[in-house]
């Protein structure tokens, strides 16, 4: 478990080192038994992509030094780190990646819309790891993340407003 702890800290370091250098500022940390979370505050869609990949390119820089070396036990944490946060499913790295990455493309995406169709995806999950019997770990990441995704699905309405005035008001 303490291993897995300093993987994490190393993956979310990867988000601050980022947002330090794009001058993105940090609204709240929370840890969880299985993971944390950094929320910042608002700033441009491609701020914010380059932010959300700074954890997942830590994390894949980790994976290649354990590579490297054959850290095997290493290797699988880092595995499964990458695999589970990649997943496209809101507040999860790849959730916010894919949103980030759909923003920049199409600037008329709405939040709430993206936010429904994640939550969706989690209450997916939370059920195929039940039906499957997936072990312990699986099943309490996954009702963490249904837990995380609705509460951003019940705030989805607020955050879009929140963003907007944030994001398009004009510097005084």
């Amino acid at each position: 478990y303490s291993l897995l702890v300093i993987l994490l800290v190393i993956h979310e370091l990867g988000h601050l080192s980022v947002a330090r250098l794009l001058h993105v500022k940090l609204r709240k940390i929370v840890l969880y038994p299985f993971g944390a979370q950094l929320t910042f505050m608002p700033a441009k869609v491609f701020s914010m992509l380059c932010v959300t990949s700074g954890g997942p390119i830590a994390t894949l820089l980790l994976l290649l030094l354990c590579l490297q070396y054959n850290w095997q036990h290493l290797l699988q944490f880092q595995l499964l780190l990458l695999i589970f946060n990649g997943l496209p499913i809101w507040p999860l790295d790849g959730g916010k990646i894919l949103f980030y990455s759909l923003k920049l493309l199409h600037p008329k995406i709405l939040y709430e819309q993206y936010i429904t169709f994640s939550f969706i995806l989690a209450i997916t999950l939370c059920v195929t790891t039940l039906i499957v019997q997936a072990p312990l770990f699986f099943l309490l990441s996954s009702f963490v993340l249904l837990l995380e995704s609705y509460q951003s699905f019940r705030a989805r309405k607020y955050v879009q407003a929140l963003d907007s005035v944030f994001i398009y008001r004009k510097p005084s």
